[in-house]
Order: C-alpha cells, then structure tokens, then sequence
C-alpha cells in the first residue's frame, strides 16, 4: 500500500523542479522506501500542470501502484493485456456505499495509467505496453464499461470441454504468460492442472488448504486427498503423484520464500496464495485462464478444465458411479447428463492412467 507525503520542492537543487510553488505528493512504501519512477513521473507533470490536476493524477497513480502490487505485477512487466485487467478491476469495482464507479471516474484512472506508461515506455522504464495496440481508447472502455453494467441473464450453453492437447497448450501458455514473473505462472498453471487431473471446481481449487495437500504415496500413480466442495461436502480425490510433487515443490520453495519476504505475515491456511500472503482471487485466475485461452484462440474457462478431466475419466473407465462420486455430484444422473455424450464426441484409445501420465509429462515445470 503506497504512502502519499508531500513535499516542498523550493528549495530543490534542480532549478526547474525548484519553481514549484506547492508541495508535491510522493509515494513510498512502508518501509519508507520511495517509488522513484512513479515519483519522477508526479515532478515531471508538476512542471506542466496546476496542483488541482497534480492532486488527482497522484490519486490515480496511487491506485495504478496498489492494483498492480496486489496482483504481484511489476512496473517493468505491466502490459497490455495488464492494462486491460485493471480496466475490469474497475469496472467491478464498488464503493462503500454499495455503487459502482462512474465512467468518468473509470475512464480517467484508465487514461492516466495509460499516458504513465506512455512516458515510461519513452524511457525505456516499460518495454512490455505497446500504445499502438490502444487505439480508439475511449470508444473501446467505454464499450467494456456499459458491458459491465449489462443486467446478468443466465444463458443456456452446451457443456464445454477440450481435447487432451488444446488442454495442455493452455496449461503451458499459463505457464509463460508471465515469463517475466515465472513465479506467478507456476502458480496459475499448477492451479489449473488442480482443475484438469482432478475435477476440482474453480472455488474448489482456490480456497484449498495446505493441510489437505497429502504426502507423496509411491506405491502407486495417484495419492488420495480430500476436497470439501458444495454444501462443505467432503469427497475423495486422487492426485498424480507428478502433480503432487510439483505442489510440494511449490509450497517448499515459492510460497515459503513469499511468505518469508512477508515481514508480520500470518502463514495462510490455503495453498494458492498472492503477492500479500492472501487466498488467491478466483475472479482473477478466471479472468487469466479466459485470457491465456483466447491468446491461443481456444474458448475456455475454469469449468471447463473441471469437465475435461469428466469427459476422459468417463472414456478411460465407462463408471458412472466412481466418476459422480469424484466430481461431488449427490445423482449420478447428473454426471450423466453432462459426460456420456460428451465422451461420444471425443475418441481416446487409452486408459485413465495413461491420460494422467501424459498430462504430467507435457505440463511439466520447464527447468
């Protein structure tokens, strides 16, 4: 969370800066340390505009720092596809007194983060935005902005679910997409694997606990753990022992060093957790998964992670039974209805096991 302290430039020793005729907000962090980009960027535009306009680019700035640092984003990686998720951020943003933001506010949060990055790709601070793929600014926010607002209709859709290698290329462009921050697409990419080998629903996955995560069982391809889903029903799962010891990797090695970094933080109960030490938010992984699916021109969300894992499950094993009581469905007439002729679609000449092993052999963490 950034500090705002304003401070008296008159007697700066650049002379320019020193022409400043009223204190300048500039951030740092609570450990006082200065923001010195975002700072530089406050005196530079300080030279060319009133204190009135000062005061709310530095409202704006402030919660470009505190949106991008909750979601563990450095200023250095921030990119267009970045840019766009804040742009929902604060669409789906309300205020205490239970309203939405208005456009003008949206739109002038959006635009200063805009022509910060701007200034910054200038000098080289930020090569990852690319201003030239925003053209049409205001039209094409204010068309998210009024789909936002859009009265939610519940629409009736086939099942989705994807073939085998469309689901492992979407593992791996999680994986990459934040290749500048390997760390976190470790994480994205472990969670959806939770989701493909497992059946595990997107709320499932990200309020797991760590105290659920069992020790590795090496008499076999799978270890049993337990998942509370609907109605805090507990049930029976089985995790590949490959994805098992890639969880443990993570708890071992990046989620201890977050929390470690994390000075007076609590160690948290789930497994997944972000920059801060918190539950991961599953609007944002769903958002990421969407968006990594659509780079790649698949059509994908979280669900449909969970109805692939059915899908072949259904194909590999022909039990109805065994499959609804491992998705958490109470009628098996439910994972029918869903995955038999889903499996009819799709045509797999090997066994569960051999679906898993190829899963863990593809997806697995690139050294």
């Amino acid at each position: 969370m950034p500090i705002a302290i304003f401070v008296d430039f008159s007697e700066a020793a650049d002379p320019m800066t020193a022409r400043l005729r009223y204190s300048l907000p500039q951030f740092f962090d609570l450990q006082m340390s200065p923001y010195e980009i975002e700072n530089q960027y406050l005196i530079h535009q300080a030279l060319r505009n009133s204190k009135r306009s000062i005061d709310t680019l530095a409202e704006h700035l402030k919660e470009l720092i505190t949106w991008r640092e909750q979601n563990c984003i450095a200023l250095p990686e921030l990119s267009n596809t970045n840019l766009d998720y804040y742009l929902e951020a604060q669409c789906s943003h309300t205020k205490k007194d239970g309203n939405p933001l208005s456009w003008c506010t949206i739109n002038s949060r959006y635009m200063s983060a805009h022509r910060f990055l701007i200034w910054c790709r200038k000098r080289e601070l930020n090569k990852e935005y690319n201003p030239d793929e925003n053209s049409n600014l205001s039209n094409r926010t204010k068309g998210r902005y009024q789909l936002s607002k859009l009265p939610y209709k519940k629409t009736q859709e086939p099942t989705r679910f994807l073939l085998l290698q469309n689901a492992i290329d979407l593992i791996k462009e999680l994986e990459i997409e934040n290749s500048t921050n390997s760390k976190l697409g470790s994480r994205n990419s472990l969670m959806a694997r939770l989701m493909l080998q497992c059946g595990l629903r997107l709320t499932e996955a990200v309020t797991f606990p760590i105290s659920d995560l069992p020790t590795l069982n090496y008499n076999g391809h799978s270890t049993a753990a337990r998942v509370v889903g609907k109605g805090t029903k507990a049930r029976l799962i089985l995790i590949p022992n490959r994805l098992l010891a890639d969880l443990w990797s993570y708890v071992d090695t990046t989620r201890a060093l977050l929390l470690e970094n994390i000075k007076c933080a609590k160690d948290s109960k789930e497994l997944f957790i972000d920059s801060k030490g918190r539950q991961v938010s599953g609007n944002w992984i769903g958002k990421v998964i969407r968006n990594s699916a659509n780079r790649i021109n698949l059509t994908a969300t979280p669900h449909t992670l969970r109805h692939t894992f059915g899908t072949y499950h259904y194909l590999a094993n022909k039990d109805i039974i065994v499959l609804s009581k491992i998705m958490g469905h109470e009628d098996p007439a439910t994972t029918e209805r869903f995955y038999v002729h889903l499996a009819s679609l799709i045509i797999h000449s090997s066994n569960y096991e051999d679906f898993q092993k190829e899963i863990d052999t593809k997806c697995r963490p690139t050294q």
